[in-house]
């Protein structure tokens, strides 16, 4: 009887020890039957091993996105996605399907760290995309208006280039054609657009903004290294009229001026409105960003050392000396310049003599330059009763003022006061 338990019992125990074989390791994932138990215990630790390899997850957390965190993520986590959704039998699984695994987004919050990351390093870069923007916008300024133009686009294209000083091939070509190209295209805004009186028709000279964008780059074009070989009045003729055509072209660009309420002593239309006229604005001269006021002072008054230039400038008023209808020319400068002068002594702005008064009134274009005058007109032994800068204004006006203003001038009973200097645009009234 005894025994007869013994038996069943063990027969029992066989049975549960089949049937928990089978229950653990009976089949494969894939539904496939095993021959024996024992190979599924041997697979036990296999499936373990995912498992063990979560802490190694975290890692990628604590690295910066500039390393290769991300991809390894990408292959860690989407084994614990696969654990926590389809149990540890299926680990297996994902460890046969790792590619199709990665390319899939993970949505667990462990992935959410790195990409917090990433999205902090594009933060930090964010500031650098709109450095990129400009250049391109700056660069697509000159189309644009060409193709605004309309018919006139192809004028803009009479030396059968788009951009100034470049060959038809698109090589730049040596000083012999560059310079003739400058000054053909200075000719034309000058000639075309600016009166005997020295005044602008800014309108229409807007209208065709593509030829006076092509003059401007004009002066880009030309190679500094041919600069250095020319001769003091070609630099100074180069150096005038770059002057001349990128005020011309700043005005433009603010054309019709907007007046500024804290300058409300200035003519509504001056360029003194436009902020940063003279020494905020950069132009490129040479492939070298320069102001109007380093042109002025630093290259021409302080290079060349001619008073005379200063009647030259266009400061694109009515009280500076007459804008010329023409470029200045190196084989004629000397003459030119002479010209500015006694035309400028010509106009009210530049020279008054009141007679019944007894005042002789100079332009006050002549204090902005006393340094100049003095140094160039100062040693000349007449006038030696006045003041240095008002004997060298003197020297400097005898030469080109006529007779009867030269015997008033050389005589003793007069006094010398200045014009108060008209800020007004020299643009030609509406036609």
């Amino acid at each position: 009887m005894v025994q007869e338990r013994i038996s069943m019992v063990k027969r029992l125990l066989i049975v549960i020890i089949l049937v928990s074989a089978a229950w653990t390791g009976g089949c494969r994932p894939d539904g496939s039957a095993i021959s024996a138990a024992p190979s599924a215990v041997t697979e036990v630790p296999a499936k373990v091993e995912p498992s063990q390899e979560a802490p190694a997850q975290t890692e990628p957390s604590t690295l910066s996105p500039a390393t290769d965190a991300p991809s390894e993520t990408a292959d860690a986590e989407p084994k614990e996605t696969g654990e926590s959704a389809t149990g540890p039998e299926q680990s297996a699984r994902i460890e046969i399907q790792p590619a199709t695994a990665s390319e899939e987004p993970p949505a667990t919050s462990d992935q959410e760290s790195p990409r917090i990351e990433t999205a902090v390093d594009s933060d930090k870069e964010s500031p650098k995309e709109p450095v990129e923007e400009p250049p391109a916008t700056k660069a697509q300024d000159p189309p644009s208006t060409e193709a605004a133009a309309g018919p006139e686009k192809e004028s803009a294209k009479e030396s059968g280039s788009d951009e100034p000083g470049k060959a038809e091939n698109g090589q730049k070509p040596d000083f012999e054609i560059g310079a003739p190209d400058l000054y053909k295209k200075c000719e034309y805004i000058l000639t075309t657009f600016v009166d005997e009186h020295g005044k602008v028709d800014y309108k229409n000279l807007r209208r065709k903004r593509s030829r006076l964008i092509a003059a401007a780059r004009a002066f880009a074009n030309i190679d500094n290294t041919e600069y250095l070989r020319w001769s003091r009045n070609e630099k100074i003729a180069f150096w005038i009229n770059a002057y001349n055509i990128l005020t011309l072209n700043l005005v433009v660009e603010n054309y019709p001026i907007k007046p500024l309420w804290w300058k409300v002593t200035y003519p509504p239309n001056s360029i003194i409105h436009i902020p940063g006229a003279w020494t905020k604005k950069y132009f490129d001269v040479m492939g070298i960003e320069y102001t109007l006021r380093e042109i002025e002072r630093e290259i021409l008054m302080a290079q060349f050392k001619d008073p005379r230039i200063c009647f030259t400038f266009t400061y694109a008023t009515l009280g500076g000396a007459l804008l010329r209808s023409e470029p200045y020319y190196p084989d004629k400068l000397d003459e030119q310049l002479d010209d500015q002068v006694a035309k400028f002594l010509a106009t009210p702005q530049g020279l008054r003599i009141d007679h019944q008064e007894e005042i002789v009134r100079l332009g006050d274009i002549f204090n902005w330059y006393k340094r100049d005058f003095i140094e160039e007109y100062g040693d000349i032994k007449k006038f030696r009763d006045r003041p240095a800068h008002i004997q060298a204004y003197l020297n400097c006006i005898s030469k080109y003022i006529s007779a009867d203003n030269l015997k008033y001038v050389e005589s003793k009973g007069y006094e010398v006061r200045f014009i108060k200097y008209d800020w007004r645009l020299n643009e030609q009234p509406n036609k």
